[in-house]
């Protein structure tokens, strides 16, 4: 008695190939997007799934030394003295990130023959502060910039310190790879009003918001916030409704190789369980 294996359906088998070309990063992620796709079942939920995986962006190590080696421009055309500049990460002292690791990029694209070394660098801004004297810059760095909230609190933290051991900096700056093109926008606003400069040179669109006019845009989220109901509603401490669209609904499609994924993020590409109490093989991962 010979046992038949299980035929794979025609069409769902060419849907998939057909992804997988159009979506080359997928090569190494096929068994999690199988995982995926067969959690979802309507025609409406797979072709919203084919839309965001193709417009996932994947920074690799190409994308980076091209934004390192633009942000390096940056400074030069800011006319920054690397003799009273300090390049400092978001990361908390101690911790280990995407902040600290993209320095590690950015720093091979200064020109140490106009003074830059890695004394100019610091994996986190938090023991800089103290020691910037009237006339300095301090340049702030992140590797992205999803919703705005993180750079905002480090940045108040840095203003306060500053008002209260009553340095004057020459320049007080932002810096990252990428952001999120909108919450972007709303930040060089609120900076330039407070005479903070920002460049991220790369900006991201929405997932969904951008693509679509209001009306379908709206139709799309729903949907997207039916997907999501198939995921656990706490894991770890963490809410699904606090990342429902990704991280205050960024609707971010992106993750750098090697790199944590965001929390903007859409979360049915990285939320680790089911909503009983299964864990998933995702497409990505984040630890926390």
């Amino acid at each position: 008695m010979t046992i038949v294996a299980p035929q794979i359906d025609e069409d769902v088998f060419v849907e998939l190939f057909e992804l997988a070309a159009s979506a080359p990063w997928t090569e190494r992620k096929s068994r999690a997007l199988v995982e995926l796709w067969n959690l979802y079942n309507t025609v409406q939920e797979r072709d919203l799934l084919k839309l965001l995986i193709q417009r996932f962006r994947i920074i690799n190590d190409s994308d980076i030394e091209d934004l390192s080696a633009q942000i390096a421009g940056k400074f030069d055309s800011w006319g920054l003295d690397p003799t009273t500049t300090m390049l400092a990460a978001t990361a908390d002292k101690g911790e280990v990130d995407g902040s600290v690791m993209g320095l590690q990029s950015l720093k091979v694209h200064l020109r140490p023959e106009l003074g830059w070394s890695e004394k100019n660098l610091s994996s986190s801004m938090f023991s800089e502060v103290h020691n910037r004297k009237d006339g300095d810059s301090l340049i702030i760095f992140d590797d992205f910039i999803g919703s705005g909230k993180t750079i905002r609190k480090k940045l108040k933290w840095v203003e306060d310190k500053l008002d209260e051991i009553g340095t004057k900096l020459g320049k007080l700056a932002v810096v990252g790879f990428v952001a999120m093109g909108e919450a972007y926008k709303d930040l060089e606003v609120e900076l330039t009003k407070k005479g903070i400069e920002i460049y991220c040179p790369l900006l991201l669109s929405r997932g969904i918001s951008d693509h679509h006019d209001a009306a379908e845009a709206a139709e799309l989220k729903n949907l997207m916030t039916q997907m999501e109901s198939l995921l656990q509603a706490k894991v770890r401490g963490l809410r699904l409704a606090d990342h429902s669209l990704g991280y205050r609904s960024s609707e971010t499609l992106m993750s750098m190789g090697g790199t944590n994924c965001p929390n903007n993020v859409f979360p049915i590409f990285w939320w680790p369980e089911l909503d009983d109490n299964e864990p998933r093989n995702t497409m990505f991962r984040r630890l926390r």
